[in-house]
């Protein structure tokens, strides 16, 4: 009977021994704090170009046909095919002849990136802005409305290769990015 006795108090402290032992191995391992290595953070290749809030309101007006070269959706209205230029606004061509469309015109739209037609009507974004232009008497387009700060500014701040980039608001509105050399 005393042999079980000791037997059970060495398994007892056996046990204690390796409980202790754990305890102070998990406090020890705490101790210690091993700093992930952080991530570079990539500049971007690209400048800002911005606008002030006078500047955009004003900046949807038809001009002269220019050569497309950073081209985005494409669409037909009647005999015109539109043609979208990032951030620039939206190409038109005369269409009535298919096997050879003529590049008649230019509507200027800042900041713009999309497009879309209902009738009439072209709507498209101007930076942060929504607009509905009246497209049934080319050129003389006319701005029927303006929908300020419709699209979150988050949308124009990201340069074009994502790069880490410093918004500064008081400059106005960005309308494009330019690469730099």
């Amino acid at each position: 009977m005393e042999k079980h006795i000791v037997l059970t108090q060495n398994i007892s402290n056996k046990i204690l021994q390796i409980l202790l032992f754990g305890i102070v191995l998990f406090g020890l391992a705490a101790c210690f704090y091993v700093e992930e290595p952080s991530q570079p953070v990539y500049k971007t290749e690209y400048s800002p170009v911005y606008m002030s809030r006078q500047e955009l309101n004003n900046s949807v007006k038809f001009e002269a046909a220019r050569p497309l070269k950073n081209t985005g959706k494409i669409f037909m209205k009647g005999s015109y095919v539109f043609v979208g230029e990032r951030y620039e606004g939206v190409h038109v061509l005369d269409n009535r002849n298919p096997s050879d469309p003529k590049n008649v015109g230019f509507i200027a739209i800042s900041g713009n990136v999309d497009v879309a037609t209902k009738g009439n009507v072209l709507y498209a974004d101007n930076a942060v802005d929504l607009v509905a232009i009246d497209i049934s008497n080319l050129p003389a387009i006319q701005v029927l409305k303006r929908v300020e700060e419709s699209f979150p500014e988050a949308n124009q701040v990201r340069p074009p290769d994502g790069g880490e980039f410093e918004y500064d608001a008081s400059k106005g509105y960005i309308i494009n990015w330019i690469k730099n050399d």
